[in-house]
């Protein structure tokens, strides 16, 4: 995603602002953008500032031209698919090329492993949003690069970027006094810094502007921003706000004296107790602020972690920082680095990724959601089987886990491991503890689907750290599962609940996989005394619904699709709560809604509540329009449009379940036994009239189609692999009859052996 091969004619400054959503799949056909797009807009759909996330944190970006030859950027960004190109200055510009170099993969869509192509367009449209999503999100090492450079004894140079910031302050900045000083160098426009920082972001932000000298400003900098010779102190994610990061611009200091470029200049930056700030340059105090007069402003309650510090500028800024030092009021060093040390980079959460991980999303947040990845691996299992990914996201979660076996919720690219343990444990007071079972799940799954022991075996030790973590928070006297703070539900609650049964039962089949009867046996106690309290505590019969929580008796539709897919509903539980669905019914979904739902409503057989989400909220994204990006959206409004408006993705794994329901519930292919060693083809006549697709296992691909033939009838057809053995459960009545292989008269489920293909006819 990197712009290069720029051709020229003479001296020219060049502006590109990129946005919004996604980089387009090969196969994908874009449709033009609205007036209010980000390509109209003075910062493309940025910025983003809640993490460097190894990408620009701006959306535009500014090239000086003063020779023929080729140009790129220097930083990626992430999830590209639009760029305008402004000249600033200069009599003009020709390009002999120009374009996007992808730093992850986008192999067109009929080159993938896995299909789905039915008589609905739309629902082959939508299956086609997963893997797109999966192309943008899922990285390989190395190729995200890191955003700062070392640069020998200078230091290091930070290119304009939110701050990184050290890890190894956290719990140790102190709270009432401390002095940090550094070394910094102007190269151009100015210099930035973070105090009293949250590892995700929060605090409070410092930018130094020089003077400014005509040969190196860009013809686009924002002199009413940031004037010449001055300080600007933002609070909160920015001194801008963006959507639903809050951000303040508190004040601007005027300079007395005139801040060169190319300069060594020593900086001081006092916390007086987290309210007051006082900012000396060669030793001269420049500025003071009081924070807590300032009554708009939020508590110094950084996001994600206790208080560290960070470095870095605005857009198209660029400084070097070296010789950073924190001492407290007592003179004693809290905090020394030279910045000149290896590993510098990754302390700062700047370095090259070393893990092959997949995102939430391309553009944003850039993070290793374990949430977002329960879909996104689903969604890559029926369509890339790109499976290093999946290996290497479980890799860095548990590799970065910390020893009560608490994982991360949400760790960053670019830190090292002892970094990542720290932001684990910076931030479990706010991990969302549902996502810990989300990621568990996608262990299960991933074995489900490849077979592979080998790795779960290598992995297990991990993995029972986390459940022992996970079951520490069932609660002794009801059974009901009760965390601090879940995504999905409620606490004590009946899909958080829900969700511990479920996943209990499935790492059981791991446990028994490997031969650990008693680990096995124990966990699949704790899944059926959880799903058992329940139906004992939380079923409200006068209402026929599940409660939410033990302390909410609302009617919630996600805890409808838990009780189902966890197997606690009984079938006429399970149709009580249908009956309230309708009153959850808003515009183009139901409120509160999640992919999970779709999953529910199509295991009770509920075809006509499924087609209504699929048809409308993720039609939505699938059909043509002038938000279409080809990937499933992290947000999407009532009337249909992008959420958050330019802040959103438009490629977020999050939004691709229905790729693997599909696969897995409409076309009607599963594995029965890990990696698809026995599989089962029982599709869903769901309103069309064919319907084909293709999985990819460890065997080689499982072919399975049906279609209604000339005389009304109709016909399965599946090929296997073989060493496969598979049963094909015919839709419909039980009273329908099939000919398969020379014999009539059957009726399902048909065994068939891999190695060849099957046909089979309805009479």
């Amino acid at each position: 995603m990197i712009a290069k091969n720029f051709g020229f004619l003479s001296v020219v400054q060049v502006a590109l602002a990129y946005g919004p959503g996604s980089f387009i799949s090969p196969t994908s056909v874009a449709r033009g953008l609205t007036d209010d797009s980000g390509l109209l807009t003075p910062d493309g759909d940025g910025p983003f500032l809640f993490t460097s996330g190894l990408a620009n944190t701006f959306r535009v970006e500014t090239f000086n031209i003063t020779q023929t030859g080729s140009t790129s950027s220097y930083f990626i960004q992430g999830s590209q698919r639009w760029v305008s190109i402004k000249l600033l200055a200069g009599p003009g510009l020709a390009f002999s090329s120009l374009g996007f170099r992808a730093t992850s993969d986008h192999t067109p869509l009929d080159l993938i492993s896995g299909s789905f192509n039915s008589s609905s367009t739309l629902l082959d449209r939508i299956w086609s949003l997963g893997p797109t999503a999966v192309h943008v999100s899922c990285v390989k090492n190395g190729t995200q690069t890191a955003t700062w450079e070392r640069a020998g004894d200078s230091g290091v140079l930070v290119r304009g970027q939110k701050p990184g910031r050290t890890y190894k302050l956290v719990d140790k900045l102190p709270t009432t006094m401390y002095n940090l000083t550094f070394q910094t160098k102007i190269a151009r426009g100015g210099a930035g810094w973070q105090v009293d920082a949250g590892l995700g972001g929060q605090g409070i932000w410092m930018f130094l502007t020089g003077n400014l000298p005509s040969s190196t400003t860009y013809a686009n900098h924002n002199y009413s921003m940031f004037p010449a010779n001055s300080i600007v102190v933002g609070a909160g994610f920015g001194p801008v706000n963006v959507t639903t990061l809050p951000g303040y611009n508190v004040a601007t200091f005027a300079l007395n004296k005139t801040i060169p470029e190319n300069t060594w200049l020593n900086i001081t930056t006092t916390s007086h107790a987290m309210s007051s700030y006082t900012v000396y340059i060669d030793s001269e105090p420049v500025v003071f602020l009081n924070t807590t007069a300032i009554t708009y402003l939020p508590p110094p309650l950084p996001y994600f972690g206790n208080n560290t510090i960070g470095f870095g500028g605005w857009q198209d800024t660029a400084a070097y920082y070296r010789n950073v030092k924190v001492v407290d009021g007592d003179e004693v060093v809290v905090y020394k680095s030279s910045l000149k040390q290896r590993g510098v980079l990754a302390e700062y959460g700047v370095e090259t990724s070393p893990y092959t991980v997949c995102l939430d999303g391309g553009k944003r947040d850039r993070l290793v959601w374990t949430g977002d990845f329960f879909w996104t691996a689903r969604s890559l299992a029926v369509s890339t089987a790109t499976w290093e990914y999946v290996r290497g996201t479980i890799d860095y979660v548990l590799d970065s886990a910390m020893y009560t076996g608490a994982i991360p919720t949400s760790n960053p690219m670019g830190i090292s491991l002892a970094a990542g343990q720290v932001y684990d444990e910076s931030t479990a007071a706010d991990s969302l503890a549902d996502y810990d079972l989300d990621f568990l799940n996608v262990v299960y799954d991933y074995y489900m689907r490849t077979g592979d022991l080998s790795f779960i075996k290598a992995k297990w030790t991990q993995i029972v750290k986390v459940m022992d973590f996970v079951a520490s928070f069932v609660n002794p006297s009801t059974k009901l599962w009760a965390p601090g703070i879940v995504e999905k539900g409620a606490t004590n609650g009946t899909t958080s609940t829900a969700m511990l049964a479920y996943t209990f039962n499935n790492v059981a089949k791991l446990a028994t996989a490997l031969g650990h009867k008693s680990l096995a046996t124990s966990y699949a106690q704790t899944a059926n005394t959880s799903a058992s309290a329940v139906q004992t505590l939380l079923w409200n019969e006068d209402a026929g619904y599940f409660n939410t929580s033990l302390t909410s008796d609302a009617f919630a539709y996600i805890d409808l699709a838990w009780s189902i897919i966890a197997g606690i509903a009984t079938p006429s539980q399970a149709a009580s709560q249908l009956q309230h669905l309708e009153k959850l019914k808003y515009t183009i979904g139901y409120l509160a809604d999640s992919t999970v739902n779709v999953e529910a409503l199509l295991k009770v057989n509920a075809t006509d509540e499924a087609h209504f989400l699929l048809n409308n909220l993720w039609g939505a994204m699938a059909k043509p329009s002038n938000y279409y990006s080809g990937g499933s959206w992290e947000y999407v409004y009532p009337d249909g449009t992008p959420g958050l408006n330019l802040f959103t993705s438009l490629a977020h794994g999050w939004g691709s379940g229905p790729t693997s329901i599909l696969t897995h519930q409409v076309l009607g292919l599963t594995p029965v036994t890990p990696g698809y060693r026995t599989w089962s083809f029982a599709p869903l006549e769901f309103g069309l009239t064919r319907n084909s697709g293709v999985v990819p296992t460890p065997f080689g691909s499982i072919k399975a189609s049906w279609k209604i033939d000339d005389k009304g009838k109709m016909v399965l057809e599946v090929t296997a692999p073989k060493g496969t053995t598979g049963k094909v459960v015919p839709p419909g009545s039980r009273d329908r009859t099939w000919a398969c292989e020379g014999k009539s008269g059957l009726k399902g489920p048909i065994k068939v052996e891999g190695g060849k293909t099957v046909v089979i006819r309805e009479e």
